[in-house]
């Protein structure tokens, strides 16, 4: 049986926007990143308590048409963001990040390690969970899953724009919820479980486990 002291009771969900452009950067520039959103969930309840969007402003960047189309952010929302240390300081301060499981959806941890280790700034994420991954071992999807299909394929509605981060880190906690919600068992209390009694599993966790065999 698990302890459950031993459980986290909070995780954190972040999504990141950067530079883009249709062919590679122009000279002098790369991929930098521009907007943070972050989201606290409580794992007990599953309910999302705390949240907040970040604008990142790079050391040389140059914000083109087809950045500023996908992602909704503008020339004025980058000369209003801050350097990217001051907004991770912000981000660990806020939210407590020391010890707390830190999901995304797909690489963007991959690129906040690349950027902190290019300045040199202490990444405060410490424990990684790519989501996307979890979700594609789960359903044993041959190709990686966006976050938007996902949220199709849990029929829950997409909250907000894509590629906005703060509603993809949203939705992102919305669809670990929901499958936690739909694996927990439901279980009896210890004082009324007769001893021979099997503990009852979701009809998702049966679903899943026939389909495997």
């Amino acid at each position: 049986m698990i302890d459950p002291t031993t459980q986290h009771t909070r995780a954190v969900y972040i999504d990141l926007e950067w530079l883009c452009w249709h062919s590679p950067p122009p000279p002098g520039l790369r991929q930098e990143i521009i907007e943070i959103g972050v989201v606290e969930m409580d794992l007990v309840t599953l309910s999302l308590i705390k949240e907040a969007s970040y604008f990142v402003r790079p050391r040389r960047w140059g914000l083109s048409a087809e950045c500023e189309q996908l992602t909704g952010i503008t020339r004025q929302d980058i000369l209003s963001g801050r350097p990217l240390l001051e907004v991770l300081m912000t981000i660990a301060d806020t939210f407590q990040l020391a010890g707390m499981p830190c999901c995304s959806w797909g690489n963007d941890f991959k690129m906040l390690a690349e950027a902190c280790h290019h300045e040199r700034h202490r990444n405060p994420f410490e424990r990684p969970v790519d989501l996307a991954w979890m979700f594609g071992d789960l359903f044993l999807t041959e190709l990686n899953v966006s976050l938007r299909n996902a949220v199709q394929m849990l029929g829950l509605p997409f909250d907000g724009i894509v590629h906005g981060a703060l509603p993809d880190a949203r939705n992102a906690a919305r669809v670990h919820a929901e499958l936690l919600r739909r694996v927990r068992p439901s279980i009896p209390h210890a004082a009324t479980m007769p001893s021979d009694a099997v503990s009852e599993v979701s009809d998702f966790t049966k679903k899943l486990a026939a389909s495997l065999k």
